[in-house]
């Protein structure tokens, strides 16, 4: 199986999961009669937004990464790079932090053109 199917697979089951989990965080938040107003800092962090793209490699290698989001509070990231096997770097270092996203912008594929892109649909959703 190669990278790009191995991710979105992932990704299917990791978003189900997240929603799942996150459900019953709040549900159960929810029904806790002692809720305050500090009951949103009990809450993890989820970093939606986190590019690892080549420069920063050397300067932040994986463990280096994972560590400063362990010390910020975070429980996972959904991470994105172009290419997108950059992404791998970071999820095959901690699986139980990243959820990896497929980002289709490389060579003149851009966030304006991506949808209408040429081979893009089996880029995204055709396994290998």
């Amino acid at each position: 199986m190669d990278v790009i199917t191995t991710i979105r697979r992932f990704l299917v089951s990791a978003a189900a999961a997240f929603s799942l989990s996150a459900g019953l965080t709040v549900s159960t938040l929810a029904d806790d009669a002692h809720i305050g107003p500090d009951a949103a800092a009990a809450l993890p962090l989820f970093d939606a937004h986190v590019r690892y793209k080549e420069p920063a490699w050397a300067p932040y290698p994986p463990g280096t990464v994972i560590e400063l989001f362990d010390r910020s509070g975070g429980a996972m990231a959904l991470v994105s790079a172009t290419p997108d096997e950059d992404t791998i770097k970071l999820w095959d270092y901690a699986p139980e932090h990243v959820v990896p996203e497929i980002r289709p912008h490389c060579g003149f594929v851009g966030s304006s053109n991506w949808t209408k892109a040429e081979g893009m649909f089996d880029y995204i959703f055709v396994s290998g």
